[in-house]
């Protein structure tokens, strides 16, 4: 069952390696993660399962 997750109010230094290795070591298997920046509301990521 796939399954995609957002998260918002990231930090700069948040990338998609970070977030790859964050879950990984919970156990998660990610396919693939986008990250998109913002000027003005920031950045937020889209996890996909």
């Amino acid at each position: 069952m796939a399954a995609s997750l957002w998260m918002g109010d990231l930090e700069p230094y948040m990338d998609e390696n970070f977030i790859s290795r964050a879950f990984a070591t919970m156990g998660e298997l990610v396919l693939s993660v986008k990250v998109i920046r913002n000027r003005l509301t920031g950045y937020l990521i889209i996890i996909h399962f």
